[in-house]
């Protein structure tokens, strides 16, 4: 990527990110990574199913998004709320926006395959000692 698109995006080369864009519809969140060996010319980009809970209770900070995307103009991105964790038994996605907080495993392939280039991208906390901690079911 040249000098122009890196500061149109406020990136840093070798300093990879990932961005959660504000709204999809449904029940469907979108990630995009600013990094190496992905599935796009910038890094990184998919779409997952998550619980609507999730995604209804990101609609409210809409108003907040401050990030390009990677792949157009358009201002529907957060950054620094997405923390990737591998776990001695799987992975999962940690989301934070204002008072908005989710833990989502991430067990499907193409959520392996976000947790996998987060790792090429040394995106990710190593709490591979440890088992994950997954709510009981009326603790969430």
């Amino acid at each position: 990527m040249d000098k122009e698109y890196m500061e149109t995006k406020k990136l840093t080369e070798d300093e990879p990110l990932l961005q959660l864009r504000n709204t999809t519809g449904s029940n469907t969140l979108h990630i995009q990574g600013w990094g190496k060996e992905g599935n796009r010319p910038y890094g990184y980009a998919n779409k997952f199913s998550v619980p609507h809970e999730v995604t209804n209770a990101l609609d409210n900070y809409i108003s907040i998004s401050k990030h390009q995307s990677l792949a157009s103009d358009a201002k529907i991105y957060h950054r620094d709320c997405l923390i990737v964790t591998e776990y001695s038994d799987g992975w999962q996605l940690d989301i934070t926006i204002e008072k908005a907080h989710f833990v989502l495993d991430l067990d499907s392939t193409l959520a392996q395959s976000l947790a996998l280039w987060c790792k090429v991208n040394n995106l990710y906390r190593d709490k591979s000692a440890v088992k994950r901690v997954i709510p009981k079911k009326g603790d969430e």
